[in-house]
């Protein structure tokens, strides 16, 4: 059965004909995988400098090569996602796609504004979570 629209090899090429919303598209990938100034990655550098620094942890401390061996391959994994989605020659039903509406665009931009803000300014929120995280784990050694 041929794939219809919606699914993964009618976005090939997406790049070209449309402006916006594959750079929206990356900026989310490069969110969800977690690098420096983007919303995820102080998550994942707390838990791992947590993990790491934990006096709970003794011998099993090395198993954090673990999760950061899937950070590696989910990075792999999005780059060839991407060189799929938004390189190549654009399909036929494809090229004379519409860009994201203005309405579309407004929200995009608050939601890439917040990733950002997140990103370089995460003090605020850290502060707002380490309330309720500091008193949720006294077994952890409360934080």
């Amino acid at each position: 059965m041929p794939p219809g629209p919606g699914t993964f090899p009618s976005f090939r090429a997406s790049r070209k004909s449309c402006r916006s919303s594959p750079s929206i598209l990356a900026i989310g990938f490069f969110a969800s995988l977690g690098l420096p100034g983007l919303n995820s990655f102080w998550s994942e550098f707390m838990v791992f400098v947590g993990a790491y620094g934990s006096p709970n942890l003794g011998e099993m401390r090395r198993l954090i090569i673990i999760p950061l061996i899937s950070i590696v391959v989910t990075a792999a994994y999005y780059v060839y996602t991407m060189q799929r989605i938004l390189f190549g020659d654009v399909p036929e039903k494809l090229g004379h796609s519409h860009d994201l509406l203005p309405w579309e665009r407004v929200s995009y931009v608050v939601l890439v504004a917040l990733v950002f803000l997140v990103g370089f300014f995460p003090v605020p929120f850290l502060g707002m979570i380490n309330a309720y995280t500091s008193g949720s784990f006294p077994w952890l050694g409360g934080l």
